[in-house]
C-alpha cells in the first residue's frame, strides 16, 4: 500500500515526505515471516 494511502487513512496532515521516509524506515519490520528462512528441520521433512 503506498505512502500516500496510509497518510490519507491515518489523517497524516504533515509533510508527505517525511510520512514517506518512516514508512520507507518502518515497513521491512512489518513484512511477513519468509517460509523458506525457517531454522528447524524436522527429520523427514527435509527435501533435496
Amino acid at each position: 500500500m503506498p505512502a500516500t494511502v496510509i497518510a490519507e487513512r491515518v489523517g497524516w496532515t504533515g509533510s508527505i515526505s517525511w510520512f514517506r521516509e518512516r514508512v520507507r524506515a518502518i515497513r521491512p519490520e512489518y513484512l511477513p515471516a519468509d517460509p523458506v528462512d525457517r531454522l528447524e528441520h524436522p527429520p523427514g521433512r527435509a527435501i533435496q
